[in-house]
């Protein structure tokens, strides 16, 4: 059945899937006919659960068949990736660079602060170290973790 499905002539169309922009295109796009008063918040809460477990474009845009516009959008790619796919935009050099001066900012602090450490408390501050950046480690990324939460909404 699969060996069937796999090859049929590329001439076809195909469905196309979405990912993660699409989705929240559509979802913003649900947010402003809620705004408008054409959607009740329990069919908007409805609409969005179908908009996060939707895979392709049909099923997307089936949630938008009886509100006008706004509709998501779909651009497709210019730089010659494969129709439907997202083009990944190369990570800029400033923020490359601003990676590199807080990652070398931190190591230099940390060992800093071990010596200063071994200085005063002796050489078995050296086995504390690691686990007290480990913890400190897990709270940065939780405070990341909770910033972007709190940015998208709270979703």
């Amino acid at each position: 059945m699969e060996d069937a499905a796999l090859s049929k002539p590329t001439h076809q169309p195909v469905e196309l899937r979405i990912g993660t922009p699409e989705r929240a295109r559509a979802e913003d796009a649900l947010a402003e006919h809620l705004a408008a008063k054409r959607i009740d918040p329990a069919e908007f809460e409805r609409r969005v659960a179908a908009c996060r477990a939707a895979g392709t474009r049909s099923e997307l845009m089936a949630l938008f068949a009886d509100l006008p516009a706004p509709h998501p959008s779909f651009a497709e790619p210019s730089d010659g990736t494969a129709p439907g796919t997202e083009a990944t935009k190369p990570t800029s050099s400033d923020s490359k660079l601003w990676n590199n001066v807080v990652f070398y900012g931190l190591l230099l602090f940390y060992s800093w602060l071990t010596l200063n450490a071994v200085a005063i408390w002796g050489w078995w501050a050296l086995l504390v170290m690691p686990v007290a950046l480990a913890v400190v480690s897990l709270i940065g990324a939780w405070i990341v973790v909770l910033v972007r939460t709190r940015r998208r909404g709270g979703r």
